[in-house]
């Protein structure tokens, strides 16, 4: 999660409590949950800190919970599963499997905020995910990440800082279910 007002009813429903002041470390015996900051390069410096001194191992499920924009008004509030995610600063593309109890979408990630005027590459933008997967990748396969990005607003900064607790509360008892 980027945002500490994304992760704190999150942090509550699975009584996390803080582990560690160097990086937004949240934890209990069954969950970790780091809260990375906004863009590329703070997701990235947040996995490999974890990767230095956790690790990860095959059996571990990763998930990146956080919101997103949307062009698409129908879209307001609602949580996706992130089946494609496109780097657009590099044109890569990221396949992951997606979860069938959600609806899918796919998730371009961009390293600056997209404005109402940029057509988007994806149903959904965001600025870390990408930069996620990128840091993981020496340390655990795809299969292991689960994306899930539930949108906060049409790509204006200001609705979404306004509509991120409104926007997740609603879907905090289905991603416990995921989580489980």
């Amino acid at each position: 999660m980027a945002l500490h007002a994304e992760a704190e009813a999150l942090i509550q429903a699975l009584k996390l409590h803080k582990e560690s002041d160097k990086i937004s470390l949240y934890a209990t015996t069954d969950y970790r949950l780091i809260i990375t900051g906004i863009g590329l390069e703070k997701s990235a410096v947040a996995v490999g800190y974890y990767a230095g001194k956790y690790g990860f191992n095959k059996a571990d499920q990763i998930f990146n919970i956080g919101t997103a924009g949307s062009r698409v008004e129908k879209n307001l509030h609602q949580l996706f599963s992130i089946s494609k995610v496109h780097a657009t600063y590099d044109d890569r593309i990221y396949h992951l499997d997606p979860d069938p109890r959600f609806e899918n979408a796919s998730l371009a990630t961009y390293p600056k905020a997209v404005t109402p005027s940029e057509t988007p590459r994806s149903e959904l933008v965001d600025m870390e995910a990408s930069a996620l997967i990128r840091a993981l990748q020496p340390f655990a396969s795809l299969s292991q990440l689960h994306i899930y990005k539930i949108v906060s607003d049409r790509l204006d900064p200001k609705e979404a800082k306004a509509s991120i607790r409104p926007s997740i509360a609603p879907h905090i008892e289905s991603l416990c279910e995921v989580l489980v």
